[in-house]
């Protein structure tokens, strides 16, 4: 499977390098607020609403690359203290909880995104389908590399570039 290991790194780097170039955009979005009410006394609505959906987007793509690295929050206490194979079952139980989880807020911010398109927002006057496209585009790349870890772990190769529990801990990761 090293073709889907290739195509998954390529989108978690583009995607990391999108979340960064959007943290910059927030960012400076947020001195211009800051600059505009303080100095000059007129703050602007444009750049509060600009730097609040694209923290909605670096949220939703920054899940993903998060959750391709390994690095969402876990309690590992029992699962620790389990024999090697329950550590096996419990995790894969685990993946298919979160896939399924997924999957349900993709196809609900399907419908969300359609229905956000016939609304606007107050400043500037974009579809609101925009702000809510991060919550399918998120869970989207979300499954798509939780899929290639569990294709990774199936067929009984390294892991799909997921970090196993062990890694973690032995890297300090």
């Amino acid at each position: 499977m090293p073709i889907l290991k290739k195509i998954v790194d390529v989108l978690e780097k583009g995607i990391d390098a999108l979340v960064t170039a959007m943290m910059i955009v927030m960012g400076v979005s947020i001195v211009i607020q800051v600059f505009a009410r303080y100095v000059l006394n007129n703050p602007t609505g444009w750049s509060e609403e600009l730097a609040r959906y694209i923290f909605v987007w670096i949220t939703m793509l920054g899940s993903a690359v998060v959750l391709k690295r390994g690095k969402h929050v876990e309690v590992g206490y029992l699962v620790e203290r389990a024999p090697p194979r329950v550590q096996k079952v419990l995790g894969l139980a685990a993946q298919l909880g979160v896939l399924s989880f997924l999957s349900v807020l993709l196809v609900s911010g399907i419908g969300l995104t359609g229905v956000g398109h016939r609304q606007v927002s107050a400043a500037m006057e974009l579809p609101m389908s925009i702000m809510y496209a991060a919550l399918p585009a998120g869970a989207f790349f979300m499954i798509l590399f939780l899929v290639a870890e569990l294709i990774g772990q199936l067929i009984g190769t390294r892991r799909a570039g997921m970090p196993s529990h062990k890694e973690r801990k032995e890297t300090g990761l």
